[in-house]
């Protein structure tokens, strides 16, 4: 009789290239091949969403937890197939980037690791899972190795003999920029990923956004803010093993806020040209000097923004809270006149890379910037999104059952928080992308659904510009 299993082995290997069997078998023990519907590749990983074939007895299977799944032939055939999201971080991909750049991301890939391996099972043991659920796509996988690289001790900011915070050298590595000396160990390390699928025909992303799809994106993350309100447990947690947001300056590289001044220069030099209104904006004395008064105020916004563990209105913050983070419900659509949809119908939220302690108001000023055309931020449209994130989040601490004590975020406070977080964004998009930035570059970039709006647009651009400009007069009075 014929060895089934050594062919079937034989065949899995030729029908991997990926590599990704031997984490597929922890999820669905039998799974017979798999196929990519298809990839994303970003700056700090990739991502594919794939069809497994598959046993039926893997009915009692974690996958099947799995949302959205196809049955084929049923009556003909004992397999089934499964639609599943694998994310990857293979550190052979990156090997190209300086070790700063190198250990971002692989900060990211732990970050986010440990946020499904010690955030999510928190939020479940409090119930808020049940509260409010579908925040986040099921996740039935995480594998990290960044052992030599990255330590599970290093802290995601570290502290220099200085005593500044610095992402440049990690005191645990083997080499001066963390790498190891033998290229091959490094290679196999990296993190696994295996999560739902989001369904296409349910949900979407896209950017930019229109106000009613940004307060749905805004309704949703108050709901993640309040599940971790002032809660001294998981945040001391998050404190110490996760991370600070995307544009947090001391994650930053640090030479993008010593050339700040040079970065505006070179935009405004792009930009100024550009058209009468370009022309007249560039010429506001405020403005020529935005570049020197931003690196001025930087510490002080970035020490105003950054909470400890004990401190109030300190939560868990997505950091990283882009329009295309966010898979809205197709529902969304069908509010014409801006009411509240129906509060079953959450979005979710993807890639938790950036997660950490910090204030709300940071995932609410990237949101809003990040996707709407500066129209809708006009005439007091901006104030009132900030204030419906604010009713969300009351609406969340009144749901928050396990709460004992009276949870509020004032408004003044609120205000004063989101205008910092603004101005802390727009350092961080001066400093990482228009030094380089040109009219030319933002046409070329127009339809790119995952960049900032201020990067592809150039009425976007100048309104950021001008809030900016307006909010940093009450903060440099404070320094």
């Amino acid at each position: 009789m014929e060895d089934h299993s050594k062919k079937t082995e034989s065949y899995h290997k030729n029908k991997d290239p990926d590599g990704l069997f031997p984490f597929l078998k922890k999820v669905v023990p039998n799974v017979k091949l798999y196929k990519n519907l298809s990839t994303i590749s970003q700056g700090n990983a990739e991502g594919a969403r794939i069809l497994v074939e598959h046993h039926h007895d893997d009915d009692d299977n974690a996958a099947d937890a799995a949302e959205h799944k196809e049955e084929s032939a049923k009556t003909t055939t004992p397999y089934k197939t499964t639609e599943l999201f694998v994310k990857r971080i293979q550190v052979s991909n990156y090997a190209h980037k300086s070790w700063t750049d190198l250990r971002r991301t692989l900060v990211y890939g732990r970050t986010e690791a440990r946020f499904y391996k010690d955030v999510l099972p928190w939020m479940e043991s409090k119930g808020y899972l049940q509260q409010f659920p579908n925040l986040v796509p099921k996740c039935h996988l995480v594998e990290y190795d960044f052992d030599g690289l990255l330590s599970e001790e290093e802290h995601a900011v570290l502290v220099n003999d200085a005593g500044t915070t610095t992402t440049t050298k990690s005191s645990s590595s083997s080499t001066k920029d963390g790498r190891n000396d033998d290229a091959k160990d490094d290679k196999e390390k990296g993190a696994t990923f295996i999560l739902d699928s989001i369904c296409s025909t349910k949900y979407f992303q896209d950017s930019p956004l229109e106000p009613h799809q940004v307060r749905k994106c805004l309704s949703t993350v108050a709901k993640l803010h309040a599940c971790a309100w002032e809660e001294e447990e998981i945040l001391h947690i998050a404190k110490e093993r996760l991370s600070v947001t995307s544009y947090h300056l001391p994650f930053r590289n640090p030479k993008e806020l010593e050339m700040m001044e040079e970065s505006w220069t070179k935009f405004t030099t792009a930009f100024c040209t550009s058209s009468p209104k370009a022309k007249e904006l560039f010429a506001k004395p405020s403005i020529q000097i935005l570049g020197k008064r931003i690196k001025d105020i930087a510490h002080y916004v970035s020490n105003e923004l950054s909470p400890t563990a004990t401190d109030k209105y300190a939560t868990l913050v997505h950091g990283d809270y882009k329009s295309m983070n966010v898979f809205l419900p197709v529902s969304v659509n069908q509010d014409t006149n801006g009411e509240e949809e129906n509060s079953s119908d959450d979005a979710i939220m993807i890639d938790f890379a950036s997660v950490g302690v910090g204030f709300g108001m940071c995932d609410v000023a990237m949101n809003i910037t990040h996707a709407l055309h500066p129209q809708h931020l006009k005439d007091g449209q901006e104030e009132r999104l900030v204030e419906y994130y604010l009713e969300q989040l009351e609406m969340a601490f009144e749901n928050k059952s396990s709460s004992s004590k009276k949870l509020s975020y004032p408004k003044e406070i609120a205000f004063r928080h989101y205008k910092l977080a603004v101005i802390d964004y727009f350092r961080f998009v001066l400093g990482r992308f228009w030094k380089s930035a040109t009219p030319e570059s933002f046409e070329a970039k127009k339809n790119t659904k995952n960049r900032t709006l201020p990067n592809r647009n150039a009425d976007s651009a100048f309104a950021f510009i001008e809030r900016v400009d307006r909010y940093l007069v009450d903060f440099e009075k404070e320094q």
